[in-house]
C-alpha cells in the first residue's frame, strides 16, 4: 500500500490522530528514502505541518487539511507549495525565496504579506475573504 485515503470526507469522523500522524511520517520517510523532492501530505486533516520536512523538499502539496497558519520555517529549498482547500487566515512573513508558486485558494485570507518572494512567478488566491 503506497498511501493511506482519508481526504474528501470518505474517512471515518473518529480517525485517530496518530493514525494520521504515522501516515504523515511514513510519506516523508518514503520521500527520503526514495531522494524524491516532491511531497504530498494532502487531505490527511492536519493541523499542523510536521518538523522533519526534507530540507530538499521542492514541491508540498498540503491541500484538503486542516491548517489555521504555516510555521516560519519552510523548507528554504522550496519552489512549489499547494495550501488550497484549508483554512488559512494569514500567510508567515519569511516565505522561501526560492518560491515560484504559490496556490493559496479557497482559505480565509483577508491580506497578503507585503513582502512575497521575488522568485514568485504563479499566485493563485481566489475564493478567499
Amino acid at each position: 500500500m503506497k498511501y493511506i485515503s482519508i481526504n474528501h470526507g470518505i474517512y471515518d469522523t473518529n480517525v485517530n490522530k496518530e493514525i494520521i500522524m504515522k501516515e504523515s511520517q511514513r510519506r516523508i520517510q518514503y520521500n527520503i528514502e526514495n531522494k524524491q523532492n516532491k511531497l504530498d501530505l494532502s487531505g490527511l486533516r492536519l493541523t499542523s505541518l510536521p518538523d522533519n520536512l526534507p530540507g530538499s523538499l521542492q514541491t508540498l502539496s498540503v491541500k484538503h487539511n486542516q491548517f489555521t497558519s504555516l510555521p516560519d520555517n519552510l523548507p528554504g529549498s522550496l519552489q512549489n507549495l499547494d495550501v488550497s482547500y484549508n483554512h488559512l487566515t494569514s500567510l508567515p512573513d519569511n516565505l522561501p525565496g526560492s518560491l515560484h508558486t504559490l496556490i493559496i485558494y479557497n482559505n480565509q485570507l483577508t491580506s497578503l504579506p507585503d513582502n512575497l518572494p521575488g522568485s514568485l512567478q504563479e499566485l493563485s488566491i481566489g475564493f478567499n475573504q
